[in-house]
């Protein structure tokens, strides 16, 4: 289940214009706390009006109207207003500078715009400046500082609270917690009457208790929710009040203190009905967690009653949170499904699809793959749930069900399909590189059509993730970002391929299908336990077929399974178990839905373990053939490649082959890490020769040449060999300060000339590490193949596949790679690339002729170990 943590932020709309101004401002104010922002912009916008900005007199007015105008604009998502409001505020209080107070406001303000347009640099640059700037005035401990202590310190707080935020965001939790605990004993020491009082102290308290619950120190966040609890009063801030007692409430479900937890969530709910506190998220999420903890104690009547009524004050008031929106609707759901009652928890769940993919829709593509990683690390919660919940609602096993009647609806498949195809390999694609070609490749209409679309994404992306928004505001801007969209799909094929995200069906797949072909999406469930089969053949009418995979017999199949049939390849030993242990429930299936059909074709979009694993070393023990003599196995990245065409096509016959490098390229301060690959070099020479003979223009470079700098300044060839050592480093990032894609993508890589005297501390160090091979340009190329030992492994991320070199390359661009699973064999893998190329310049397909490579293969090397070391997979 899913608990509701909601942070305040310390947010001024101040009512700030004297005299005739006055009432104008203060209704103002009011229209902010009502969330009724069209009024603070329209009623500070008449007040300015009458404000003459050069006389001394009003110039602090004006000063203030800009600001507040800037935070107005900023909480509708209207990005680029404020940041003109902003800026003007910021150059003219610059004229006044060491003297004023709304000279150090400026830093804030503008870094808190730059942070949401998601210009992070140049939000830390403001922090940063901001920071310096306040510290001089309170160094310097003048009379201007002396005489507006106050003010000083609530800008200072405004500002490493907003870093805070920011760090947070990123992740980096306990830096978040150093930037601001500090603040606490200073806050109260200089201020000892007062502070308990300072609204910017309050939002410290909250905020520091929500971070230590993010890392799960459970006293610190007991901690600061009670310090902050003591401060609040139900009369002076009824919100901060409601939301002390749901905090508190929080810190016992996280312990198991249910009964205490649910008595601190009845009493929020309590006060926030007394006082009318209905519109506000905060009472809204004091009912989830209510539900949720009802949930916790399996009275699901209770639990239902008060999730229901909690999303259906978020369906009608005029304010919206996505993050309690989605965590409700699971609640709900699993209430549902555990008393039994599975075609409400479908409804419920299909509910909650709809909302995260219409969050992928409008935010996804947009986000860089770092942001992509940490958004799809939150939904991928709701995925595995919804995929156990398919496979319990399925029937399959009816003594899992909750139910007391046996409950089967396979139709769950066609939603499992198609939010597998919807969600699958989104995170590492080719936005960045898409960014790049409009910026710098495009004409002037298509550069300025797409900076409106980064502004609308950035300003409705804003506006779904507040805490208060209106809903009228977020349909104005998808309405608003749909009409610039469009028009960028009329002119911009590369906004098209790059940045939209093409909703595909199970249908369209199925309709893609030739008669002996079919198609087969693996998906991990139980983690790991087993796996879910959907399959389409071209005689599928209603849905996907849906069949499993469990582990049995105390061997499961992430381990004792995988082991068996991995040191029967290493030790060459015959293996009669992992044909039934992953595959023969798939090839029935499959042989059930074709009738008399014959499979010659199979599509596999692998998932977990079968990323491991090579299908066609697979050894029926009833026929004694492998899988690669009855049928033709096609490994995709998803299925969903069946109805795309490629953007960009290479026709010219150009092949760049790298191979042999000189690991120590002089014999001083050599650690010989890596040793010379002379067997490489002939590869490289025979593939060479067949390449020339069908009159390739051929690139080869071995020994000094074979460079990491030379890998980064190819152009997109057809074809590129790379013969050399690869590495692969089993181990998960742990270091919250390691971004976690990064650090997957570290994990493995390429080594090249002058690798064993490396200065880690350049770039060309003679490592390619697949993090950095994403960079590369390789639109039009059709094929990479990567002669190397372990090629094909990395770091599984769930629901997304193997991080490692595979989806490295893939994001540079190539359409094809192939690539090996364990260590290879130098003379058998030579073999291997001669035969691939031999037949495939010959005009058969990749795949037939890789396929025949590995069959001719195996007269010389009948062992799976040898032949069975690569594979071919395509994007």
């Amino acid at each position: 289940m899913r608990i509701v943590l909601l942070l305040m932020f310390a947010s001024y709309c101040n009512a700030i214009l004297a005299q005739t101004a006055k009432e104008l401002n203060l209704e103002a104010t009011e229209a902010y706390r009502k969330n009724d922002y069209k009024l603070t912009i329209l009623l500070p916008q008449k007040a300015l009006r009458s404000i003459n900005a050069e006389t001394k007199r009003n110039r602090k007015d004006y000063l203030n109207a800009l600001r507040n105008l800037g935070y107005s604009e900023m909480s509708l998502g209207n990005y680029e207003k404020s940041l003109q409001y902003f800026q003007q505020f910021y150059s003219t209080s610059h004229q006044e500078k060491k003297n004023s107070i709304e000279y150090l406001e400026s830093f804030p303000s503008m870094a808190k715009i730059y942070n949401a347009l998601n210009k992070v640099d140049s939000a830390e640059f403001y922090y940063e400046a901001g920071i310096a700037e306040i510290n001089k005035v309170i160094n310097r401990n003048n009379r201007f500082y002396r005489n507006n202590i106050l003010k000083h310190y609530e800008i200072l707080v405004e500002l490493k609270a907003a870093h805070a935020t920011l760090s947070a965001q990123k992740g980096l939790t306990n830096k978040a917690i150093s930037t601001i605990e500090p603040l606490i004993p200073e806050i109260e020491q200089l201020f000892p009457d007062e502070y308990e009082s300072l609204y910017f102290y309050i939002t410290l308290l909250n905020n520091l208790g929500s971070y230590y619950m993010e890392i799960d120190d459970f006293d610190k966040a007991e901690f600061y929710f009670e310090k902050h609890s003591n401060v609040v009063d139900d009369e002076g801030y009824p919100i901060d009040y409601l939301l002390s007692l749901s905090n508190r409430g929080i810190i016992y479900s996280k312990v198991g203190n249910q009964d205490s937890a649910i008595s601190l969530f009845q009493q929020a709910r309590k006060y926030g009905e007394e006082h009318n506190l209905h519109t506000r998220n905060e009472f809204k999420s004091a009912l989830a967690n209510l539900g949720n903890e009802y949930l916790n104690i399996e009275e699901y009547d209770q639990a239902s009653f008060y999730l229901q009524k909690s999303l259906q004050l978020q369906k009608e008031q005029s304010s919206y949170n996505a993050y309690l929106y989605k965590a409700t609707l699971f609640n709900l759901a699993t209430a549902y499904n555990w008393q039994g009652k599975y075609d409400q928890a479908s409804e419920v769940f299909n509910m909650l699809l709809s909302k995260i993919n219409t969050d992928i829709q409008y935010n996804f593509t947009f986000l860089n793959e770092n942001e992509k990683s940490a958004f799809f690390k939150t939904q991928q919660f709701y995925f595995e749930n919804f995929t156990n919940y398919c496979f319990e609602a399925s029937g399959f096993i009816p003594s899992i069900q909750y139910s007391s009647e046996h409950y089967s609806d396979l139709s769950l498949s066609k939603d499992l399909y198609n939010n597998r195809l919807y969600t699958k390999g989104l995170i590492l694609n080719a936005t960045a590189k898409m960014r790049y070609r409009l910026l710098n490749n495009s004409k002037d209409e298509e550069r300025q059509l797409y900076q409106e679309w980064v502004n609308k994404k950035h300003a409705l992306r804003s506006l779904t993730g507040a805490s208060n928004v209106s809903l009228e505001a977020v349909e104005a801007a998808e309405k608003d970002l749909a009409f610039v969209e469009n028009k960028l799909v009329e002119i911009s094929e590369s906004f098209k391929h790059g940045f939209l995200v093409k909703e595909v069906t199970w249908k369209d797949i199925q309709r893609q299908l030739k008669k002996g072909e079919a198609a087969v999406e693996i998906i991990r469930m139980l983690n790991g336990l087993g796996y879910l089969i959907l399959i389409l053949t071209p005689e599928t009418v209603e849905m996907p077929a849906m069949t499993y995979i469990l582990s049995k017999g105390g061997k499961f199949m992430e381990k004792e399974m995988f082991s068996y049939y991995k040191n029967s390849i290493k030790y060459q030993i015959e293996d009669k178990l992992s044909y039934s242990n992953y595959w023969a429930p798939i090839i029935g299936e499959i042989g059930k839905l074709m009738g008399s059909s014959q499979l010659e074709k199979l599509y596999v979009s692998a998932d977990g373990i079968y990323h491991q694993i090579n299908i066609n070393t697979l050894q029926n023990p009833e026929t004694g053939k492998f899988v690669i003599d009855e049928l033709e196995v096609h490994m995709l990245e998803s299925t969903k490649q069946l109805t795309q065409n490629s953007l960009f096509s290479n026709r010219e016959k150009t092949a760049v082959l790298i191979g042999n490098p000189a690991f120590t390229v002089n014999s001083e301060s050599a650690n010989e890490v890596y040793l010379p690959l002379l067997g490489t070099e002939e590869e490289l020479e025979k593939v060479s020769s067949l390449l020339e003979a069908e009159r390739y223009t051929v690139d080869v470079n071995k020994g000094r040449e074979a460079t990491e700098q030379k890998i980064r300044e190819i152009k997109s060839p057809k074809i590129i060999h790379l013969a050399t050592h690869g590495f692969f480093i089993d181990e998960q990032s742990s270091g919250e300060d390691d971004n976690l894609l990064i650090a997957l993508l570290l994990n493995s890589g390429l080594a090249l000339s002058g690798v064993n005297q490396r200065d880690e501390r350049i770039r060309e160090n003679g490592i390619l590490r697949a993090y950095e091979a994403t960079e590369l340009n390789l639109d039009s190329t059709e094929l990479v193949v990567l002669s190397a030992c372990e090629t094909g492994l990395g770091n599984y991320y769930p629901g997304q596949g193997v991080y490692g070199l595979q989806k490295a390359f893939f994001a540079a661009g190539t359409k094809n790679i192939i690539m090996s699973l364990w260590k290879v064999d130098d003379s058998a893998t030579q073999k291997l690339m001669s035969y691939f190329y031999d037949f495939w310049l010959q005009g058969n397909s990749m795949s037939s002729a890789f396929r025949q490579a590995q069959v001719q293969l195996r007269k010389a090397y009948p062992e799976p170990y040898f032949w069975g070391a690569f594979v071919l997979n395509s994007n």
